[in-house]
C-alpha cells in the first residue's frame, strides 16, 4: 500500500506527563513554537545538513522511493546546557530514523526492509555514539542541542502492506541541572529549610497578567526507604505566577501570588510543604523585616488564640536557577474547609437562606470587585471607609448578593451608631470574641496598618451562624516596632487612636461600650497568663527564628541589608542577632505598657 503523508502528533505545551516506562514527574515537556511539521519540498536549502547519510537522504540521491517521507519541526532552546538530560519519546508504528540537528539519534525497523535498504541505513561511526535502535525512550546528551535554533527531523519509510497509517507520537522532555547552590544544600545537612524551585523559562514575572511557570516543591517529610524515593518531591508541576504587593514590588526581594494548575490551565488543589490541599498561595519574601519572622509570628499568635490564621511555612527559593533567599509560603485567604470555613455561594443563589452566606469582605487599598462606602464616613475628606466584597468575586456574584452584603453591613453600622448599650449586638450581630482578639493582636504588635488596610470579615449562612466575624488577620510587615512613622516604634500608645480619623467609626463605639471593654480586659489578662505571657512570647520568637537560623547567612549574603538603614525602618542592627534582640526588647516593653493601660486609657 502506498502512503502519501505522515501524521505527527507533537506536544507543544508545558506539562508534566505520566509517560510509559521511566519518565518521572521531575521532567518538563519542552515548549516548541506552535507551528506545524514541515514536509520535504523540492527546496531543502534551509534544512540542516548533518553527518552520515542524512545529506543523501535530503538530496534524495539514495532513498528515492516515493514512500519515503521526510518532515521536521523546529524549536528554540535558550540555554540547553542548563538541562541535565533530555529524553525523546517516540512511538512511530513504522520503519524510521530520527535526526537532531543532523545527528542520527534513533533508528527503528519494525517491519522487514526491501532488498538493499538495510545497507543504506547503517550507522556511521559518529552516529553509533548516539543512535538507539530499540528503546521506547531515547536519552539525548545536551551537547547535541544548539543554543536557540534546533531541528528535529523524521525520515519514515515503510513497505509493509499490513500497516494502514503512520501515526507517530513524538515528545521531548528535559530535566534541569541542579544549581550549584542546591548541590551545596544537598551536601550541607545544616540547611533545614525546604527549597522551592520555580522556572519561568527566562520570562519576566509581571504584576498582571499571570504567566505559566514550572514549580518543584520538596516533601518536607520525605520517607527514608529507597523504594519511596520518588516521594521526596511533594509537587512538581505547572503554576500561574505574578508579582504581588504595591510598594514591595520596588524591593530587590519580590513577593509572588502563585496558583497551582494542571496542563489545561485549570485549578489544581495540591498540598505544599504539608499544608492542606488548595490551589491559591503566596510566596512572601521578607525584605524590610530583617528578622524575617514578623508575619509568621503574628499569624502564629492569632491561631493560638483560637481563630483560623493563614498557614505558613518557611522555605528558600530558587528562581530560574538563581538563589532568592528566605521566603514564607502562605495560604491565601479564601473560602475552603481548611481555610475560611464557611458556605460557598453560587451565582444562582439570589434568594432565601442561601443568599445569606458565605461572604468575605475586606477593607483595603486598591479594592477589586463590588465596593461601597460607609454612610457614616462619607463626610471625611480623607479616610472614608470603603468595604469590598472580596468573595464572591465580582464575576461570580449577582446583584442580589451584592445588595444583601451591603445592607448587612449597613445594618451592622446602624445598630452600633444608634445604640448606647451594645450588649444586645453581641448575641445577634457580631462575634465579640473575634473583634476583641483582632484588637488585641493588632495592638500588641502595634500594626500601623490595622483597622484600615488588610482587614477582613466573614459571614456564613444564617442557618449556620448569623454573626459577623472579623478575620483572618493579614499583613504584619509594619509591626512590632519596625516603622519610624505613625509612632509605630514607640512601645506606648494605641494604634486605633493614632489612626482614629481614618479607621471605621465603630471601633471607638465598641471601645466606649462597657460590656465590650470588660470582656476585652478579661480576655487580655487571661491571655497574659498563657500564650501571651512574656516567657511564652519570647520562647515563641526563639522557636520561630530557630527554624530559619541556618538560612539567615545565605539570605543576607544575597541581600546585603544587615547594618543598612532602610526606609521606613526605625531600628538598624549591626547583626541579625541585634534585629532579634530589638524585637524581643520592643515586645517586652509593649507588654508592660498594655498591662498598665488596657483598663484605663481605651
Amino acid at each position: 500500500m502506498k502512503y502519501r503523508g505522515i501524521v505527527v502528533c507533537f506536544a507543544i505545551f508545558v506539562s508534566l506527563v505520566s509517560c510509559k516506562k521511566s519518565i518521572d514527574s521531575s521532567y518538563l515537556t519542552i515548549i516548541f513554537p506552535n507551528m506545524p511539521w514541515e514536509y520535504q519540498t523540492s527546496n531543502t536549502s534551509s534544512w540542516i545538513k548533518g553527518k552520515g547519510e542524512i545529506c543523501s537522504v535530503i538530496d534524495s540521491t539514495k532513498l528515492s522511493d516515493p514512500d519515503t517521507i521526510i518532515c521536521r519541526v523546529r524549536f528554540n532552546l535558550d540555554h540547553p546546557r542548563k538541562f541535565r538530560s533530555f529524553i525523546l519519546e517516540s512511538n512511530l508504528q513504522s520503519n524510521y530514523m530520527l535526526y537532531l540537528n543532523g545527528f542520527k539519534i534513533r533508528r527503528i525497523t519494525n517491519y522487514p526492509l526491501p532488498p538493499g535498504m538495510y545497507e543504506k541505513l547503517t550507522d556511521s561511526e559518529d552516529e553509533k555514539k548516539y543512535v538507539k535502535r530499540i528503546s521506547y525512550h531515547t536519552n539525548i546528551p545536551n551537547k547535541l542541542f544548539n543554543k536557540k535554533k534546533n531541528e528535529l527531523l523524521i525520515v519514515a519509510f515503510d513497505h509493509h502492506p499490513i500497516v494502514t497509517s503512520l501515526r507517530p507520537n513524538i515528545q521531548l522532555f528535559a530535566k534541569h541541572s541542579t544549581p550549584k547552590i542546591l548541590n551545596n544544600f544537598n551536601r550541607n545537612s545544616g540547611s533545614s529549610l525546604p527549597v522551592i524551585k520555580i522556572n519561568t523559562f527566562e520570562k519576566e514575572i509581571p504584576d498582571e497578567p499571570r504567566i505559566k511557570a514550572f514549580m518543584e516543591v520538596p516533601n518536607p517529610y520525605p520517607p527514608r526507604k529507597k523504594k519511596f524515593k520518588n516521594k521526596s518531591i511533594e509537587y512538581s508541576g505547572l503554576i500561574n505566577i505574578e508579582l504581588r504587593g504595591s510598594t514591595s514590588q520596588s524591593y530587590s526581594k519580590k513577593s509572588y501570588n502563585i496558583e497551582t494548575i494542571d496542563s489545561g490551565g485549570n485549578n489544581l488543589n495540591v498540598s505544599l510543604l504539608n499544608l492542606p490541599k488548595e490551589n491559591d498561595w503566596v510566596l512572601y519574601g521578607p525584605y524590610l523585616d530583617k528578622s524575617q519572622i514578623r508575619n509568621v509570628l503574628a499569624y502564629n499568635l492569632f491561631g493560638k488564640m483560637g481563630h483560623y490564621s493563614p498557614g505558613t511555612k518557611f522555605c528558600e527559593l530558587i528562581l530560574n536557577d538563581k538563589y532568592k533567599g528566605i521566603y514564607v509560603l502562605i495560604e491565601k485567604i479564601k473560602i475552603d474547609k481548611n481555610r475560611v470555613n464557611i458556605s460557598k455561594l453560587t451565582k444562582n443563589d439570589d434568594s432565601g437562606i442561601n443568599l445569606t452566606g458565605g461572604y468575605i469582605v475586606s477593607i483595603d487599598k486598591d479594592p477589586k470587585g463590588f465596593v461601597w462606602c460607609s454612610a457614616y464616613t462619607r463626610h471625611r475628606s480623607v479616610g472614608a471607609t470603603y468595604y469590598n466584597c472580596y468573595y464572591p468575586k465580582s464575576e461570580d456574584s449577582n446583584e442580589a448578593q451584592n445588595k444583601y452584603i451591603m445592607n448587612f453591613f449597613s445594618s451592622f453600622e446602624d445598630n452600633i451608631y444608634c445604640n448606647s448599650d451594645l450588649g444586645q449586638l453581641y448575641d445577634s450581630i457580631i462575634d465579640v470574641r473575634s473583634f476583641i482578639d483582632y484588637f488585641i493582636i493588632n495592638e500588641l504588635t502595634k500594626n500601623i496598618d490595622a483597622y484600615r488596610l488588610s482587614t477582613y470579615f466573614h459571614k456564613d449562612r444564617d442557618n449556620i451562624d448569623r454573626k459577623l466575624y472579623i478575620g483572618p488577620v493579614w499583613d504584619f510587615n509594619l509591626s512590632f516596632g519596625l516603622p519610624d512613622y505613625l509612632n509605630g516604634y514607640h512601645t506606648e500608645g494605641w494604634v486605633y487612636k493614632e489612626n482614629e480619623h481614618i479607621i471605621p467609626f465603630w471601633w471607638q463605639n465598641l471601645l466606649n461600650d462597657q460590656t465590650f471593654k470588660n470582656a476585652l480586659i478579661k480576655r487580655w489578662f487571661g491571655l497574659r497568663d498563657g500564650i501571651l505571657s512574656s516567657e511564652s512570647l519570647l520562647h515563641t520568637i526563639d522557636s520561630v527564628s530557630n527554624v530559619i537560623s541556618n538560612a539567615v547567612d545565605r539570605n543576607f549574603d544575597e541581600y546585603d541589608l544587615i547594618g543598612k538603614q532602610l526606609i521606613p525602618c526605625y531600628f538598624t542592627g549591626s547583626t541579625y542577632t541585634d534585629e532579634l534582640n530589638y524585637l524581643k526588647f520592643w515586645l517586652s516593653e509593649r507588654l508592660i505598657w498594655m498591662d498598665e493601660n488596657i483598663g484605663k486609657r481605651l
